[in-house]
């Protein structure tokens, strides 16, 4: 089953994952196949629990790459794909 999300001016196009370890994949344009979430875990998608929600962004929001730059601001990361996708 596909699903689909708009985030900005980019469709993503999202499917269940083909790896046990993870729930989610998707394909990047440039063919690089990006696999995220837990698979006992549940997201906004599937609880649509508005605090849990916010909670999560609150975090993730915080998280930072090596190089300093937010996690969620590098397009196709497994961070950029829960915030934006998924919750």
């Amino acid at each position: 089953m596909t699903h689909s999300k708009r985030v900005g001016n980019v469709v993503v196009k999202y499917y269940k994952s083909d790896k046990k370890s993870k729930k989610w994949m998707t394909t990047r344009p440039d063919g690089k196949k990006v696999y995220w979430g837990h698979p006992k875990m549940q997201d906004y998608t599937q609880h649509h629990d508005k605090e849990r929600r916010r909670l999560f962004r609150k975090r993730m929001g915080g998280v930072r790459l090596k190089s300093g730059k937010k996690a969620i601001s590098v397009r196709y990361s497994p961070a950029w794909l829960s915030y934006y996708v998924t919750w």
